[in-house]
């Protein structure tokens, strides 16, 4: 029997011109920006404060695990926006602004990370090894770290900082979300008059480098925390995560967006659907990767390698390691796979809060335990007992300035590319069913 394919044709949508008229600004609500950015600072001192000086330590790993969390949604907006770009992408264009913001305000997670940089160069707090070879690492140790100094010392530490940021600031700011911008009071035009093609070509060589920048940065953030353990999947793994923040974040912003009465009929059960289907897809790419890793590690039995799995499947980590197994692939992916929950807002939100929930403690399990191998302190009594206060209290105070830092790039700029020449194709999208 052939199977028959509709097109769905029908314009169920709006029209550009209608969308002007939609209320697509973020207005009342951009003055969240600042204040939110203001209770971040507040936050970070009442953290640091209350950690006292012995505790620091176990701050800044806090700080660390919710830093390159909230940093991998930003990276994946980046991602998604350049890919759209490079694809040419028609359906992607009435949503692209909210992930352009987040690209665009990517940079300012920079100012974020400073706290981290100045631990690093002052090298006051047994965080990063390698800052201290001498004094914070022992034995034979001692010279496997000093083999990688040419890349783990801090003056390279700090100049690769600053590359990342820097480089953010040019693809995501720069071209990406100015570009963007200027668009949508320009008269209309094709896709050379209005400065389209130029963001398709400079995309390209733009998701080459921003895809390796990323994978020094999670190597720099979260792999060199333990100077012996090495993963050439790293990156990926990191990548793997980034997108599914990305697209969790993506179901839940643009539900609360229409819930103020903002795009309602812009965006429309078919672009939830493909957040979904991109959202199932990224599950699946996780757990390959996943396992991947583990497997050739596992396989190859390299201490410096297995060191890393060793104390996350010991004791009081070791449910967490099934938690990640079974939370954050096997029931995503089962939920996931149905049409009908990617077509159901209410039900595609609530699994994309559990995946951000999961993300955050996929960070946490990334993190938190090479703490423990450096203080030999064990959680005891349980999972429970390995968080501390300073991992909510970080969690708030990144999570309010990386929202500030959207709200204050969003501004009073519209909320949809009302310019791009595609936005008309946008506005009808529909998913092909077969």
């Amino acid at each position: 029997m052939e199977a028959t394919v509709s097109a769905m044709a029908h314009s169920h949508g709006i029209t550009p011109e209608q969308l002007r008229k939609d209320n697509p600004f973020m207005g009342e609500l951009a003055k969240i920006g600042p204040i939110a950015l203001v209770v971040a600072v507040v936050l970070f001192a009442i953290g640091y404060l209350m950690s006292g000086a012995d505790e620091h330590q176990r701050f800044f790993f806090s700080y660390i695990h919710n830093y390159v969390f909230f940093t991998s949604i930003s990276i994946g907006a980046l991602l998604f926006t350049l890919v759209n770009h490079v694809a040419r992408a028609s359906w992607s264009v009435v949503i692209r602004r909210i992930p352009e913001f987040f690209a665009g305000s990517l940079w300012m997670m920079g100012i974020a990370g400073l706290p981290i940089l100045i631990m690093v160069l002052t090298g006051k707090v047994e965080v990063y090894e390698w800052v201290n070879i001498g004094s914070w690492i022992h034995g034979a140790e001692q010279q496997i770290v000093q083999n990688k100094e040419a890349y783990l010392n801090t003056t390279f530490f700090a100049i690769r900082y600053f590359i990342y940021f820097a480089a953010f600031f040019l693809f995501g700011r720069a071209i990406l979300l100015n570009g963007s911008l200027k668009q949508d009071n320009q008269p209309d035009g094709d896709e050379k008059d209005r400065g389209t093609m130029r963001m398709w070509q400079l995309s390209a060589p733009g998701l080459v480098f921003s895809f390796l920048l990323m994978t020094f940065f999670a190597i720099d953030m979260i792999m060199s925390l333990d100077p012996i353990w090495f993963s050439t999947m790293f990156g990926v793994y990191y990548f793997a995560g980034a997108m599914i923040g990305f697209f969790s974040t993506m179901i839940l912003m643009f539900k609360w967006l229409q819930s103020t009465g903002r795009l309602k009929e812009a965006v429309t059960v078919e672009h939830y659907h493909d957040f979904g289907k991109f959202l199932f897809a990224f599950v699946f790419f996780w757990g390959y990767i996943a396992f991947s890793q583990y497997m050739l590690i596992w396989y190859a039995s390299i201490p410096e390698e297995t060191r890393w799995f060793h104390i996350r499947q010991n004791a009081d980590w070791t449910p967490l390691s099934w938690l990640m197994l079974f939370g954050h692939f096997a029931l995503p992916f089962a939920f996931f796979i149905s049409r009908y929950i990617k077509r159901h807002n209410g039900l595609l939100a609530v699994g994309a809060v559990w995946m951000l929930v999961l993300h955050w403690l996929d960070h946490f399990y990334q993190v938190v335990p090479e703490y423990q191998r450096i203080t030999g302190v064990q959680p005891g009594g349980g999972l429970g007992a390995a968080f501390d206060i300073s991992e909510i209290i970080c969690l708030l105070a990144i999570g309010c300035f990386w929202f500030g830092a959207f709200m204050v790039t969003a501004g009073k700029n519209p909320i949809a590319p009302l310019g791009d020449p595609q936005i008309a194709k946008s506005l009808k999208f529909d998913n092909v069913k077969v």
